[in-house]
């Protein structure tokens, strides 16, 4: 018989940003993408994905919405009520 565990997403390590700088793309006149940082308002968290669920977690979220690149640093800044809901869902 197999047995299915659900695997939990914890993001140990995990710590809160507020305000925080991050990597912002646009684009310029001729269609070329371009970087800068930018401050954005919000509270994050600094996560840093540990096994394949959190990656593939993270990779649901949406760029610049709900997931940045910080300007400085390691991780990825995602929005607290984001990783706070998966508490409440297991």
């Amino acid at each position: 018989m197999i047995t299915l565990t659900k695997r939990r997403l914890n993001f140990t390590g995990k710590f809160k940003i507020k305000n925080p700088e991050v990597i912002y793309r646009n684009t310029d006149v001729n269609g070329n993408p371009t970087f800068d940082s930018r401050q954005i308002a919000g509270e994050f968290y600094r996560v840093f994905p540990a096994n394949e669920h959190e990656v593939n977690y993270i990779e649901g979220l949406a760029h610049q919405s709900d997931k940045f690149a910080p300007a400085e640093g390691n991780g990825i800044l995602v929005r607290t009520a984001l990783i706070d809901i998966l508490s409440h869902n297991a």
